[in-house]
C-alpha cells in the first residue's frame, strides 16, 4: 500500500495537555516521544474529541507513520494530510521540512510543519507570517502562492537546484524563490536523507540558498563602467537569509528598479546604499557641460581627374564654416573623454586608498590607473593641439544676404557677334552666306 489510511492523520497533540507541544510524524525525536511505552494519550490537534493513536507500518511505502483514529468515534476533516501536489513526498522532503522548522525555532519563532489552513510546508509566525514552501518538482507556482497569500501570509519557494522546468524559472524570475543545496563541511553537495544518522548528527551539514540573492559589492570589487551594481553570483547560509527575511530586512525587489534584468532578493540596506550612488552619479552627469550638438555639413572632396575648365574646384566660404565647425565639434568631445577619464582616474584613487586601508592588494587599481594616466595624457596633447589649429585657422567671412531677383533680362535686338568659335565653324559661315 502506498498511501495512508482514509482519517489518518500527520499530527496529534496529548489528550487533556493544553501545554502539548504539536507532534509531527516526520519528526524523530516527535516519534520517539509517542511511540514510547507506556503509550500516551493522543487526540486531534483541534481538540474536537477525537482520539489518536500512533502506528508505524512499512507497508505504507510513503507515509509509514501516521495517527489512526480510535474507533468507535468517527473521523474528522481537521488536519488532513496535504494533497501531495506533484506526486507524494519523499525522505528528502521531510528531512528538507525539519530543517527548515529547525532553523525557525532557533531564530526565535514559532514553526508549524505542514501546517493545515495554509497547506504550506512550513508556517513561521512572524510578522507578517511566511510559508515556505520546498518545491523539488514542478507545479503551479502563481496558484498556491496567491492561495497562500489569501490567508495573509508571505510565500518563499525553495526550489532544487537542478530543477529547471519553465514555471520553475518564471518564479525566480519574479523572486518568488531561491534554488537551495545541502553541504556539508567540506562543501561537498550532501544527501543526508539517504546517509547515514551520523551525518545529520554531526551538525556539518547547511542549507545554501543562491540564484535570487543580490548583494551589495564588496570592498576589493572594482566597479566599471556598464556592470550592475549588485552582485548576483553569491551563496547565502539558509539560517541567514531566513533571519533577513523573517525580520523584513531582506524584501523581494523588481529588477529594473535595481539595473538588474529580474527581481530579486536585497537588503533594505543594500538598495538604499544604490539609490544614494546612482543619485551621486546622476549629480555629477548633470554638472558637467553638455556638448554642443553641432549640425555640419561635410564638403565632398573633389574626385581624382574631376576638372572644370582644366581647373580643380576652388574653395568656397560654406567649406570653411564646414571645417571650422568640425574642429569645434572635435574639440567639444575631446574635452568631455577628459574629464569622464579625470572622473575615473579620482574614482580609482579612493578605491584605492580604501584597499590599502584594509590591507587588500591594490595591484589591479594600480594597473588602471597607470593605462588611464597614459591615454590622458595624449588625450591633453591632442586637445592642445587641435585648439591652437583652431586659434590659428583664418575665419571664414560672413555669408553675404541673397541678392534680389531682378526679374526677366532683357534680349538684345542685334545679335553680339560670335567669339572664340572654332575655325571650321567660321568657314561654314562663310560658305553658307557666299551661297
Amino acid at each position: 500500500m502506498v498511501h495512508p489510511e482514509p482519517g489518518s492523520k500527520r499530527h496529534a497533540v496529548r489528550k487533556g495537555d493544553p501545554e502539548s507541544p504539536l507532534y509531527w510524524v516526520g519528526n524523530d525525536e516527535d516519534w520517539r516521544e509517542v511511540r514510547r511505552r507506556p503509550r500516551v494519550a493522543l487526540e486531534c490537534p483541534e481538540r474536537c474529541g477525537v482520539e489518536l493513536v500512533s502506528v508505524e507500518n512499512p507497508a505504507y511505502l510513503y507515509a509509514p507513520r501516521f495517527f489512526r483514529v480510535k474507533p468507535p468515534r468517527p473521523a474528522c476533516d481537521h488536519w488532513e494530510p496535504p494533497p501531495g501536489h506533484g506526486g507524494p513526498e519523499g525522505p528528502q522532503h521531510d528531512w528538507l521540512k525539519n530543517k527548515l522548522a529547525e532553523i525557525a525555532r532557533s531564530l526565535g519563532y514559532t514553526a508549524v510543519v505542514e501546517h493545515w489552513r495554509t497547506r504550506a510546508d512550513v508556517y513561521v509566525e512572524s510578522s507578517p507570517p511566511f510559508c515556505l514552501e520546498i518545491q523539488l518538482r514542478s507545479t503551479s507556482f502563481d496558484t498556491r502562492t496567491r492561495a497562500r497569500e489569501n490567508h495573509g501570509a508571505k510565500v518563499c519557494w525553495l526550489i532544487r537546484d537542478s530543477l529547471n522546468t519553465p514555471s520553475a524559472n518564471e518564479a525566480l524570475t519574479r523572486a518568488q524563490a531561491v534554488r537551495f543545496q545541502v553541504i556539508d563541511g567540506s562543501r561537498r553537495v550532501a544527501q543526508p536523507w539517504c546517509d547515514s544518522a551520523s551525518s545529520v548528527v554531526s551538525g556539518t551539514l547547511r542549507v545554501m540558498v543562491f540564484g535570487t540573492i543580490a548583494a551589495a559589492p564588496r570592498p576589493q570589487d572594482l566597479l566599471r563602467r556598464g556592470e550592475a551594481w549588485f552582485r548576483m553570483d553569491g551563496y547565502l547560509d539558509a539560517q541567514q537569509f531566513l533571519d533577513e527575511i523573517l525580520s523584513g530586512r531582506r524584501r523581494p525587489y523588481s529588477g529594473p528598479g535595481l539595473g538588474l534584468r529580474r527581481a530579486v532578493w536585497a537588503l533594505d540596506t543594500d538598495v538604499a546604499d544604490y539609490r544614494a550612488f546612482t543619485k551621486k552619479m546622476a549629480e555629477r552627469q548633470a554638472s558637467r557641460p553638455a556638448p554642443q550638438q553641432v549640425q555640419a555639413r561635410a564638403t565632398q572632396s573633389t574626385r581624382s581627374g574631376e576638372r572644370t575648365g582644366d581647373r580643380p574646384t576652388a574653395r568656397t566660404p560654406t567649406d570653411d564654416r564646414a571645417r571650422a565647425a568640425i574642429r569645434e565639434q572635435a574639440a567639444t568631445d575631446l574635452t568631455q573623454r577628459i574629464h569622464q577619464i579625470e572622473d575615473r582616474i579620482s574614482e580609482l584613487t579612493e578605491h584605492k586608498a580604501k584597499l590599502a586601508a584594509t590591507g587588500h592588494p591594490t595591484d589591479g587599481p594600480d594597473r588602471e590607473l597607470g593605462k588611464l594616466t597614459a591615454q590622458l595624457a595624449i588625450l591633453r596633447r591632442q586637445n592642445a593641439i587641435l585648439t591652437e589649429r583652431t586659434a590659428a585657422a583664418p575665419r571664414p567671412p560672413p555669408s553675404s544676404p541673397p541678392k534680389a531677383d531682378p526679374g526677366p533680362m532683357s534680349v538684345p535686338t542685334e545679335r553680339s557677334p560670335p567669339a572664340n568659335r572654332p575655325w571650321w565653324l567660321r568657314l561654314l559661315r562663310r560658305r553658307n552666306m557666299s551661297g
